[in-house]
């Protein structure tokens, strides 16, 4: 930004503080600065100087305030979207698109008319807590077009843009429909989801643009195809601010997620995080360089990948999620986007985004079981999967219980002096199949039109015989929370199918509860009701005492790091943490910390709250330790994965995987566990080739490849396992772990051969 001084004598700004509408970019001018007669004063965002603003100025909408030494406000500007590669500067008093000047007086940029921009895209029907929005597009290849004084209507209802803003050549904005900001980019109308007509005039009212659209249906935009010019269609991914765009059949999509990873696959770095996986339908490589994928959630987090990550014709790639490792900026074998899709939902959704920022492929989710992945099946829509299959063509779908067999378990409503900070409605599942919720209608009216108040999304689960729990809350997507609130002092709560009638699933009525207590079935899914204890997620337990409000969570750790697990109880005094048990000394706070964790630190640890009233024990939370080869080699302070230090003829590698010594001779009982053996089976048409190894679930290797030949010879083709099951346990302990590798049909005579990597 630029200050210019118009006065004939030198200004001091020394002290003087330019701000933008983000509270923390702000800078204080050092002593000494002036101003010279007629002069001007550029003033750096985003740069390390002291004179210079710390972050950037926004290129869709912001506020920029001066305020001298004494915090008298001097001048201010208030800006809509700005065209890439121009400025706004004042030229005889009046803000103006300019070519960008800085140091020296303003030059106005040529500029196309007004009646060179169209309707571009539209969403009217958003979902809960976003604004509804209109794309507006620059039909001009080489100029920009000034949107100050551009009139946007809504049948009927109009707009004057009276901001500096201006579109790029070729370019699209987004505007947003919110009628309480006063935000550049923002319009005081709102975009009817029943339809509506559209209009644009030029700054004198001529008529530049018109068009009408029907009922729109709920998150789906439409827009012309291509932009500016083509038809309206139905488009299945919004692209505000991008080119519109039907994805092409060859394009890399979304495949299959894995939320909530609990005693699944390892990650390389000691860790077992969610994963996601992209498949390439094409029949030549993708080059995924410059790719995106972005979550949908509370914010917006994002990983590129790097130069030279591709995916094999027909092939898969597995992208593991985790927040707590440093994201890949390299293509290595084991990629790690960084992004926080877990189970705190949070984040509940995926979009995969080519480099010109279009979405190709976008997926949303509600609760997931542990351990269960989603993906798509063979036509084409997303299910729970019958098992994880990362790298592989997805499973089918598992096959779900009936949605009866779900249970209205336990309610609490907010109060005043409350335990717990929001109502909550908890389901439990009385059969032992996992149902879908995904679809149904939660409410708290029984009239016809009041019974669909909220309705849970989809991909929504609920394991055999286990609970979730959905939390009041306003102005949100999160899958987790219902958009109405519970009366305390007494109401309805309905479950319906999301039929023509809204069918009644589960229904019931409670009266008054005390503020801390909660009330639900004793035992789980009776038809018993009474007052609880609250504990959401968890076994009703009607016994005196504390109650949680925070139960520790399950984790897996790398050896030698440090971990916590952590309680919140708002009635208990004391606290005693257990490790399978027994009492961990020492440990009577809200919050256990391990420092330097190995082996005597795995285990199921539960904590113990206790008041005057009793005392009350927390759900148990799994600790695992896991190793990766170098963490493993220094406990037992060996060398080289290829060595065999006690001449058993098992190797260091092997030793680890198998979960054996390498100092101590295996016995034969051991020897026996590390071998490995080979089947073969049929399942439809596809044929596979079967391997079981005696595998340690501590231990951690980046992949288990495969190759096959007919003849033992050159070529070997790569393959990768399908799936894997446990079948067994060794005679060690340890998992006895089956792998399918999918066989050619084009021949009566396959050899495999494995390599395990550390």
């Amino acid at each position: 930004m630029e200050l210019h001084n118009e006065t004939g004598a030198s200004v001091s700004v020394a002290g003087w503080v330019l701000q933008t509408d983000r509270s923390q970019n702000t800078v204080t001018l050092p002593v000494g600065t002036a101003i010279a007669a007629g002069g001007y004063l550029t003033i750096d965002a985003g740069g390390g100087s002291p004179s210079a603003l710390p972050d950037l100025l926004r290129s869709d909408a912001g506020e920029i305030f001066i305020a001298d030494a004494t915090s008298a406000l001097i001048d201010s500007v208030r800006y809509g979207p700005q065209a890439a590669g121009f400025s706004f500067g004042k030229i005889a008093g009046t803000w103006s698109l300019t070519t960008g000047s800085p140091g020296a007086a303003n030059a106005a940029a040529s500029t196309a008319p007004q009646s060179r921009l169209r309707l571009n895209e539209w969403l009217a029907d958003p979902d809960p807590g976003f604004d509804d929005w209109m794309e507006i597009y620059n039909t001009e290849a080489a100029l920009p077009v000034v949107l100050t004084g551009l009139q946007v209507g809504v049948s009927g209802a109009a707009y004057s843009i009276p901001v500096p803003a201006a579109i790029a050549p070729a370019s699209a904005v987004q505007l947003l429909a919110d009628r309480g900001s006063r935000q550049g980019d923002r319009l005081f109308l709102k975009l009817p989801s029943s339809g509506a007509s559209l209009t644009l005039k030029n700054s004198n009212g001529d008529p530049v643009d018109s068009l009408t659209y029907g009922e729109q249906s709920p998150g789906a935009t439409e827009g012309r195809l291509p932009d500016g010019s083509g038809d309206i269609v139905s488009l299945p991914f919004a692209s505000p601010g991008a080119p519109n765009h039907l994805p092409a059949a060859t394009d890399p999509a979304l495949s299959e997620i894995l939320v909530v990873n609990v005693n699944g696959d390892n990650a390389p770095w000691a860790r077992r995080p969610a994963w996601l996986e992209v498949a390439n339908p094409s029949s030549t490589a993708a080059d995924l360089a410059g790719w995106q994928l972005r979550t949908i959630g509370n914010s917006t987090n994002r990983f590129t990948f790097p130069d030279g990550a591709t995916i094999a014709s027909a092939g898969y790639l597995r992208v593991w999620c985790d927040p707590a490792e440093a994201h890949s900026t390299s293509a290595d074998s084991a990629l790690n986007a960084g992004l926080p899709i877990d189970s705190d939902y949070s984040d509940w959704g995926i979009e995969l985004v080519n480099p010109n920022g279009q979405i190709i492929d976008r997926i949303t989710w509600g609760w997931q079981i542990e351990d269960r992945s989603i993906g798509r099946i063979a036509d084409g829509s997303w299910a729970l999967l019958d098992f994880p299959s990362p790298g592989a063509p997805n499973s089918g779908a598992a096959e779900l219980g009936d949605v009866a067999a779900a249970r209205i378990n336990e309610w609490f409503a907010d109060s005043a002096g409350a335990s717990l900070d929001r109502s909550f409605i908890e389901f439990f599942n009385t059969s032992s199949q996992s149902i879908a919720l995904g679809g149904l209608w939660l409410s708290d009216e029984p009239s016809e039109v009041g019974r669909r108040k909220w309705q849970i999304p989809g991909l929504t689960y609920i394991g055999g015989n286990q609970h979730v729990v959905f939390a009041s809350d306003s102005g949100t997507s999160r899958p987790d929370r219902f958009l109405f609130d519970l009366n305390s002092g007494g109401e309805y709560i309905r479950l319906g199918k999301d039929d023509a009638t809204t069918t009644v699933v589960e229904s019931l009525s409670y009266g008054l509860g005390a503020s801390q207590l909660s009330q639900g079935r004793l035992p789980d899914g009776s038809t018993s009701v009474g007052a609880l204890n609250p504990t959401p997620g968890q076994s009703n337990s009607a016994a005196p005492g504390p109650v949680f409000s925070r139960h520790p969570e399950s984790i897996a750790v790398p050896a030698g790091q440090s971990f916590e697990l952590k309680v919140k109880s708002p009635n208990a005094v004391s606290y005693q943490w257990m490790r399978n048990g027994d009492a961990v000394t020492g440990a009577t706070e809200d919050t256990l910390t391990i420092t330097g964790a190995s082996r005597p630190n795995e285990g199921s640890y539960t904590c113990i709250a206790t008041n005057v009233d009793g005392s009350i024990s927390s759900r148990a939370a799994i600790v695992s330790i896991l190793y990766t080869y170098a963490a493993w080699a220094g406990e037992f302070g060996v060398g080289a994965s290829s060595e065999d230090p006690d001449a058993d003829g098992i190797t260091n590698f092997a030793e680890f995987i198998g979960g054996t010594s390498p100092t101590v001779p295996a016995t034969p009982a051991e020897r026996a566990a590390a071998a490995l053996s080979t089947g073969y089976r049929e399942s439809g048409s596809q044929r596979y080739l079967t391997v079981d190894m005696t595998l340690d679930r501590h231990a951690v290797f980046s992949q288990i490849a495969g190759e096959m030949s007919t003849t033992l010879q050159a070529p070997w083709a790569p393959v990768a396992p399908v799936g894997s099951e446990v079948v067994g346990t060794a005679a060690t302990g340890q998992d006895r772990v089956r792998f399918h590798f999918p066989a050619p049909d084009d021949s009566t005579e396959q050899y495999l051969r494995l390599q395990l990597k550390p």
